[in-house]
């Protein structure tokens, strides 16, 4: 499954994000508070996008008779010529039919995503600008982390 620069930036940052609790300091560099401010609600809706994709996309697993663990046991081997043809052609089915809907919510997905950022008055550049500002100044990192736990 291929997955956008934007799609990897942008879940880059959420994962970055999600895992360090810091304290607020003054925003630095390029990006004025309102930004900053406006930046946060973004990324926090877009991960509850994520999240409901995430659930749905789990659900169209489980309802071909998968579990999670099953169709990521699949994917491996499908990638794998000698594990694929240990594979059951019922298996094979599924996990065609799952990576088939994977494949068209994929551009759903991003389409959501995309359409999300602009509502929050951002255009794709400058949403990754702010997203490479954060990576590259620890200070801005701060504040973002403050905004979104706050």
């Amino acid at each position: 499954m291929k997955i956008t620069k934007t799609l990897k930036t942008l879940l880059f940052t959420v994962a970055f994000l999600s895992g360090t609790l810091m304290y607020a300091q003054e925003v630095t560099g390029g990006v004025s508070e309102k930004e900053l401010t406006s930046y946060a609600n973004t990324l926090q809706e877009l991960q509850t996008l994520n999240q409901n994709s995430q659930a749905e996309l789990f659900k169209k697993i489980q309802d071909a008779g998968l579990s999670p663990d099953k169709f990521q046991q699949l994917h491996f081997a499908m990638q794998d010529e000698t594990a694929k043809a240990d594979l059951s052609e019922e298996d094979k089915e599924a996990y065609k039919r799952i990576n088939d809907d994977i494949q068209k919510m994929q551009p759903v997905f991003q389409q959501r995503m995309e359409a999300l950022i602009k509502e929050h008055g951002f255009n794709l550049d400058r949403f990754e600008e702010i997203a490479k500002e954060v990576r590259d100044n620890p200070e801005l990192a701060k504040k973002l982390q403050a905004l979104l736990v706050g």
